[in-house]
């Protein structure tokens, strides 16, 4: 059990109007990330300048790139005068929360730099729409303890993802990677710790049924490409993993008995993935995640 309170989480959706034609040519979850960070700096400078030195350990921030309206479609190309985009950005606490609360109420209207081009903000939408939600983290708990958890799931990568591990990118939310990733940024926030067997349950029990999807790069600030997945995943979560069973049976009867719970974890993280992203570069428009059943 965590010793921190409860925290609120929410999601924001940004539609922006061009001023002028222009072309996008690279991703803009970084230029989001920058945009984000100058709002920040109006209202919190010292919230702004822990971001900036990157000492806040896991954010609780996540930004996306542009979308066409509409759409979770990266925009790339021609921009025309007055085109509408959006972008999503998220908070993971009370603090970062609160900072997108005041710029919801303050910045309608107002033009904002994205990549040096002007946009005027025409809405930030908190609260409707698959983008725009709050919550909390024992509100997503209380949810998810009452209700009978689905054995199948699907998930849709919005944006490149992919995961760091053993000194390698993994460009495939294989699901002991994907549910690492929710874990530890659950964790790092919520008053509740999930429990350590999920590790192994996402591991041993949780398989992935069917994907649609391609591998996309995007290009970090010094020239290096990060590679990650976009597409659609379904994965499948079953009380008992035969293999497991013949070799680990003390395991897989612990798996199985406590199946239930450990299943509504997975179901739980699956839809906290909609705040927090999921795998690298989070804070500048990968991983943006949402569970789409």
């Amino acid at each position: 059990m965590s010793t921190l309170p409860d925290q609120r989480i929410g999601s924001f959706a940004f539609t922006v109007r061009a001023h002028y034609p222009h072309a996008v040519m690279g991703h803009m979850g970084r230029a989001v990330q920058q945009c984000f960070l100058a709002l920040v700096d109006q209202f919190n400078p010292t919230l702004a300048a822990e971001f900036h030195d990157g000492t806040t350990g896991t954010r609780p921030y996540t930004v996306s790139g542009l979308f066409w309206l509409g759409k979770t479609q990266t925009v790339r190309g021609a921009v025309a005068a007055d085109e509408r985009v959006w972008f999503r950005i998220s908070a993971l606490n009370d603090a970062v929360l609160a900072i997108l609360q005041t710029i919801a109420m303050t910045q309608t209207n107002a033009v904002i730099e994205i990549d040096n081009t002007a946009w005027t903000v025409e809405n930030i939408d908190a609260s409707s729409g698959a983008w725009a939600q709050q919550s909390s983290y024992m509100m997503l708990l209380t949810e998810h303890a009452a209700t009978r958890p689905q054995s199948e799931l699907r998930l849709a990568f919005d944006s490149p993802t992919g995961f760091h591990t053993k000194g390698s990118t993994v460009p495939f939310p294989l699901p002991a990677l994907l549910f690492e990733s929710l874990i530890t940024r659950w964790n790092a926030f919520s008053p509740v710790v999930l429990p350590e067997l999920l590790h192994e349950f996402a591991e041993q029990n949780i398989s992935i049924h069917a994907f649609e999807g391609a591998t996309r790069s995007i290009l970090q600030k010094n020239g290096h490409p990060e590679v990650g997945f976009i597409g659609d995943v379904t994965y499948t979560l079953i009380r008992r993993n035969p293999t497991l069973h013949k070799l680990n049976l003390e395991l897989s009867r612990q798996l199985e008995a406590q199946y239930t719970p450990l299943a509504q974890a997975v179901n739980l993280l699956t839809d906290f993935a909609r705040f927090s992203g999921v795998g690298i570069k989070t804070a500048s428009g990968m991983g943006v995640t949402r569970r789409i059943r």
